[in-house]
């Protein structure tokens, strides 16, 4: 598969941020589920906020997962694990 077949997920998140923290785990678990089915970003919104204006992300942590290039679903708040693994599974 072409990598633009693959899912990505692009975390948007912040050091001081409790559930960014929370949701970076989240995301390592999904990441190790499904191995190189898909890949996860992590945006630092302290040193890259111009991407967070760009995406038009307003809270954190939000999670934007890309299908061909685009945006084709946003995750905003906190998520576990599961629920994100069936958000991947439904847009494969």
């Amino acid at each position: 598969a072409a990598s633009t077949d693959i899912p990505v997920l692009v975390n948007f998140h912040s050091d001081v941020c409790g559930p960014c923290k929370l949701m970076k785990k989240e995301l390592a678990s999904v990441r190790n589920t499904l191995g190189d089915q898909i890949k996860v970003f992590i945006i630092d919104t302290e040193k890259y906020p111009a991407l967070s204006v760009r995406f038009g992300v307003g809270h954190l942590p939000t999670v934007l997962f890309f299908k061909n290039g685009e945006p084709v679903h946003r995750i905003e708040g906190f998520e576990g694990s599961d629920e994100i693994l069936e958000k991947v599974k439904s847009l494969c």
